[in-house]
């Protein structure tokens, strides 16, 4: 049996106090710093998630709105706003109020050769509204051109 030797012993024990506690565990300090760490992390985390959810449900409304605002297009694209420049109608569950105003004076409209032609042209501004129930979904602007036919007043400008 070998015996150690007591002045190494006490020696190692001595040159490192802090050894000892190190092992016991985390300090006060350590874990308060910890946590902040962590409270920081988790509110940098959550913000980040909640401004890609609003991102979402944003992107989500304005997908929605595609094929209602196509719609009302192709049906304001046959309107002639210098015979009607108000009105309203629906798309689906949709409805649609629109207005047309004058941008540009009507003009006599010309031939391919400078030919005066039995129309007069005027470009107009058609802003229509869409409404679900009783939340808007926005307002949306098309120029289009409005005509008139002369052909049947018996005037050619």
């Amino acid at each position: 049996m070998t015996r150690r030797h007591p002045a190494r012993h006490r020696t190692a024990s001595r040159a490192c106090p802090g050894a000892r506690r190190a092992r016991a565990g985390f300090s006060l300090l350590e874990t308060v710093v910890a946590m902040t760490v962590f409270a920081a992390a988790g509110t940098a985390l959550f913000a980040f998630f909640n401004t890609n959810l609003i991102a979402l449900a944003r992107v989500e409304n304005t997908a929605a709105q595609v094929p209602v605002v196509r719609a009302a297009h192709t049906v304001l694209s046959a309107v002639n706003p210098a015979e009607r420049q108000a009105g309203e109608f629906a798309v689906g569950v949709y409805q649609v109020a629109w207005t047309a105003t004058l941008v540009e004076p009507m003009r006599s409209g010309r031939g391919a050769a400078g030919i005066p032609a039995p129309y007069q042209l005027g470009l107009y501004e058609i802003a229509f509204r869409i409404r679900a129930g009783e939340r808007a979904l926005g307002t949306w602007r098309v120029r289009q051109v409005g005509y008139r036919n002369l052909r049947g007043q018996g005037v050619v400008q």
